[in-house]
């Protein structure tokens, strides 16, 4: 290492995936990391004298290189231009170079929860009612400008069209002009917008805090939707006819003409809290959640809302997949950010989560399942010899071992026996007993 700061002042380090960098944090400087001879990395300063109190989540810098963009948790997003000069220092790209004192953006706390970008490339975003549209490359304010939304919530474009939702209505951007859609002042912070979504049907509907309600955008009717009532909504996602939904406390489900499919919770019931709804190139469903990072293959998802007898399984994913926190963020529009390069982005509470779904390796046990033991009503059974025929009440119990060395979250595995017809399970086995009862005659495990 050349240079920097002594490694414990490191306070933390930044990877932006589309530049390919890594920066570091040390008190009020800012680092570049970049590689040497082999084996070497040098600390070049990028910026000192960052604003005292800060808590950075994020940097970026332009692909002109003269703007750093610098997010933080607490006090906006600022902006540091570089102004060229002559000068003794080492510029960070080639030449001397210095940095302009921040500017913030977005002067003060930041009160909304929404960003967009639109074809343009540029990003809408806000503070109580006024919209700013930012030149991405620059970080210049092109317009700014009051809202009859209010607050803003959420964000969708269609075509030339961009929706607005706020704590007072909906309202449609078309070219920029607005055309108010929906009036409507949220009483409190559950009556609030947190996603909007065309449906199959072609109404736009609206995730709140109370439920998912459909609008009607040519004479603003507005209507609940039958199933999804009275129950607290942080995300809407459409696949073809059917409209995922992320709930805060009830689980996930699918909407799929009348019918309104509920998802199956895990055993921990770590998926009350579904933030979003991510589908990556290989077809499967990512879902952040308060309590871990979980996906799914999509085909199994698809059995089973044609057959809700059907079981799939959960891969979990945290601190050994390399997450931080458990706790990923809700509410927010967009609920995630997917990259050029194939990257997924999602928010958590301890800043950007990234990674290419492509890397991430399959969590669940591949070992050999041991059947340690196994009773019938309590009596110990040969297991090398068939079981005979049993009584209805029949209690089967199995203990198992398996070599594994990941999550015990992804140890979930299930048994099923054959040649008994009234005999439905797959019955879990779960990682902490590592057995299972199953009872002829008893409705199926999931």
């Amino acid at each position: 290492m050349d240079g920097g700061p002594h490694p414990s002042a490191i306070q933390r380090f930044f990877w932006n995936p589309v530049q390919d960098a890594v920066y570091a944090l040390s008190a009020d400087t800012l680092w570049q990391l970049v590689p040497r001879a082999p084996g070497r990395i040098a600390f070049v300063p990028i910026i000192t004298g960052l604003p005292v109190g800060t808590s950075v989540l994020a940097v970026a810098v332009s692909p002109e290189g003269d703007n750093v963009f610098v997010g933080t948790g607490n006090k906006g997003l600022y902006r540091y231009h570089r102004m060229e000069q002559q000068g003794t220092d080492t510029g960070w790209m080639g030449g001397g170079c210095r940095w302009l004192p921040a500017r913030s953006m977005l002067p003060g706390q930041q009160e909304g929860v929404a960003m967009h970008l639109d074809p343009q490339g540029r990003i809408w975003t806000s503070r109580l009612d006024s919209v700013w549209i930012i030149e991405r490359s620059s970080g210049r304010i092109v317009r700014e400008f009051i809202t009859p939304s209010g607050l803003v919530t959420a964000y969708l474009q269609e075509g030339d069209t961009t929706w607005v939702a706020g704590i007072a209505g909906v309202v449609a951007y078309v070219n920029e002009a607005p055309v108010v859609v929906y009036r409507r002042t949220a009483a409190d912070f559950h009556e609030q917008v947190f996603a909007l979504q065309r449906a199959p049907n072609g109404s736009l509907w609206l995730a709140t805090g109370k439920g998912v309600f459909s609008v009607d955008a040519s004479t603003g009717t507005v209507s609940p939707v039958p199933g999804l009532q009275e129950i607290f909504v942080r995300a809407l996602h459409r696949e073809g006819d059917r409209m995922f939904v992320g709930t805060y406390g009830q689980g996930a489900f699918a909407a799929i003409g009348e019918r309104i499919v509920p998802f199956p919770l895990d055993p921990r019931r770590d998926l009350s809290h579904v933030h979003a709804f991510v589908r990556d190139l290989n077809g499967w469903l990512w879902l952040p959640t308060n309590r871990g990072l979980f996906r799914v293959e999509g085909s199994a998802v698809e059995r089973y809302l044609q057959d809700t007898t059907a079981v799939f399984q959960y891969a979990f994913h945290g601190p050994r997949s390399g997450v931080s926190t458990l706790e990923f963020n809700g509410g927010c529009s967009p609920t995630h950010a997917r990259l050029e390069d194939g990257h997924l982005v999602l928010p958590t509470i301890d800043g950007l989560v990234w990674f290419h779904p492509d890397h991430v390796h399959d969590p669940w046990p591949r070992g050999r399942v041991r059947v340690d033991a196994l009773r019938v009503n309590g009596v110990a059974m040969d297991r090398s010899k068939r079981l005979a025929p049993l009584d209805t009440d029949a209690a089967i119990d199995l203990e198992v071992s398996i070599p594994f060395w990941g999550d015990v979250r992804n140890l979930q595995l299930q048994y099923r026996f054959t040649g008994w017809t009234r005999i439905r399970c797959p019955c879990p086995i779960t990682a902490i007993s590592k057995r299972c009862g199953c009872r002829r005659g008893a409705t199926p495990c999931k």
